[in-house]
């Protein structure tokens, strides 16, 4: 059946319009964001407090080669999840992005509980940035209250935000290539430390023979009341790196801004697959290289990674001191103040848009879809904004609880909305195929269908399903259970209340609308005159480079 025989009734689609436009979707919506600020986006968005601090704990519990295993097994998974998503988001580039594919080729309560569970995962985010600011600052001097550097990070974020999608682009340019520069200085670095040409040691891979590559015996638990089990040496090897795998993620989450940020790109078909054909060497490079370098400098042992997470235990900072550099503390904080900017105008862009996108499609109060002269969802970015204020003052009140609940909160949320990712891909493409559509027409074709959604999105449900696992086993924790059931239990009360009011049913294959948003003779008239190149390995490095500059 081609899709010019295929009728698709208008009550199907409320957004649709009759002249293939997502006219309800895209109302007042700008696309100024250009290819160079896609591409930063895709790496930048990912290097954050997780690589910069959150590294050494996953080298602490599961060794320098455990770590590199989870963190090399999540960036594959991640890469699997972001082609799926780039396939999606090149063919039909809207605000809302997997949400908006949840509700169109799965199931629109599917749809309306991994928006709520995305916007959710960024809100909380901000507060958890917000409430970080004011101890990054006061690491130098404390000038006034924690909080009131709270209020100052969230006007410069909605300043930023209140530009619209260039603004935001611009801004996330220059802050991902702060960080990105940042990674390349501590790479030179920590070549010359490990290989002895400064600092004065040579490490090598002494510290993979002693204490070990691997952790082999049960990394003392930071609450005496939670006593670890200890197992033979191979199992609690294959524990510890499986007990890194929410932090390892949490380090990713981000990656999959770009297609978020693809309803405001200038030309989505152009810069999306740009940027996500090398998510993969991008991974490679700079989180691999990095968590290597690390794991030769700093033993699993080494006191700085037992004693938390502080800026002046922080891998970056112990690998610039064995360097002999002076302030290594002060400038990991300047550059941590950076990433936590980063974070927040991420966070607020990305939450507003997907408020913005849900009232649009009538699963959020209607208020919310309004956007300004500059294609800015005002009402959709103060409530984001409200709400992390609002849990970012808790944290004020009740700092190490509140902390915990809303990493908790955040980190599963992510992989809730992967897995959603994944498995909402497998349907698009049985659903294309199955209305008798060729694949070769898609402007961008998702690497190893039906394997890389399937993987990826098992890989990210069973990591959320058994974080409540873990939290109930082999030691009994009730808060534990709550704090890592929460997010998943949240999400699933969503989808079934919805499913039930609503009385959805999943989209048949054939009913799936693959037209609404989709300018076929665009993409034609693209692939007609795109030339394949040869991908010679000089080219292949500018291409994974050469982005960052323009």
């Amino acid at each position: 059946m081609s899709k010019d025989t295929l009728h698709y009734p208008e009550t199907t689609l409320p957004y649709a319009h009759e002249n293939g436009t997502n006219d309800k979707l895209e109302h007042g919506i700008k696309r100024e964001m250009k290819s160079r600020h896609i591409s930063m986006i895709s790496i930048g968005g990912t290097i954050g407090t997780g690589l910069f601090i959150a590294s050494g704990g996953t080298i602490a519990t599961a060794g320098p080669l455990g770590a590199l295993l989870a963190y090399a097994f999540m960036g594959f998974t991640v890469f699997c999840i972001m082609t799926a998503l780039g396939e999606m988001s090149t063919l039909i580039p809207v605000s809302g992005s997997f949400n908006h594919y949840a509700s169109r080729f799965v199931d629109p309560a599917l749809g309306f509980a991994l928006g709520w569970n995305y916007w959710l995962s960024w809100a909380v985010t901000i507060s958890v940035e917000l409430a970080a600011a004011g101890i990054i600052i006061a690491f130098w001097k404390e000038v006034m209250p924690s909080y009131l550097w709270s209020l100052v990070i969230l006007a410069l974020i909605l300043i930023f935000n209140l530009f619209g999608g260039k603004g935001y682009g611009e801004t996330e340019y220059w802050l991902s290539f702060t960080k990105i520069v940042t990674v390349f200085i501590f790479i030179i670095i920590g070549v010359l430390v490990a290989s002895g040409a400064i600092g004065g040691t040579t490490y090598g891979f002494s510290n993979w023979s002693s204490p070990g590559a691997i952790r082999t015996d049960t990394k003392p638990s930071d609450a005496e009341s939670l006593p670890t089990q200890d197992y033979e040496p191979g199992l609690n090897a294959f524990f510890n790196i499986c007990a890194t795998m929410v932090t390892v993620g949490f380090s990713y989450m981000g990656t999959e801004l770009v297609g978020i940020a693809a309803g405001e790109s200038a030309n989505p078909r152009k810069a999306v697959p740009k940027a996500i054909r090398n998510v993969f060497w991008r991974i490679l490079f700079f989180f691999l290289c990095t968590i290597f370098l690390m794991g030769l400098i700093i033993p699993y042992n080494d006191p700085t990674l037992l004693s938390g997470e502080d800026v002046t235990q922080a891998p970056f900072t112990t690998v610039f001191q064995r360097a002999n550099i002076k302030s290594a503390a002060d400038i990991l904080n300047a550059v941590l103040l950076t990433v936590i900017i980063s974070a927040s105008n991420s966070a607020l862009f990305c939450g507003s848009r997907t408020l913005m996108a849900m009232s649009r499609e009538g699963k959020a109060p209607r208020i919310l879809g309004w956007v300004n002269g500059r294609g800015v969802p005002i009402p959709a970015l103060l409530v984001t904004s409200v709400f992390g204020l609002v849990v970012a003052a808790m944290q004020y009140y009740i700092p190490s609880e509140t902390f915990a609940w809303v990493v908790s909160i955040s980190s599963i949320s992510g992989f809730i909305s992967w897995a959603g990712i994944g498995f909402t891909h497998y349907r698009f493409r049985k659903a294309y195929v199955a209305q008798g559509r060729d694949v070769s027409r898609l402007p961008y074709k998702a690497w190893g269908f039906p394997f890389s959604s399937l993987f990826g999105g098992s890989v990210c449900a069973i990591i959320a399903i058994t974080n409540v696992a873990v939290a109930i086993w082999p030691v009994w924790s009730l808060e534990e259970f709550f704090k890592c059931a929460l997010t998943l239990a949240i999400f699933i009360v969503l989808f079934v209340s919805y499913k039930l009011i609503k009385r959805t049913r999943m989209v048949p294959l054939l009913e799936c609308d693959f037209d609404t948003g989709v300018r076929w003779s665009d993409i034609a008239h693209e692939q007609d005159t795109y030339v394949k190149r040869p991908r010679t390995p000089m080219g292949m490095v500018k291409s994974c480079f050469g982005q960052f500059f323009g």
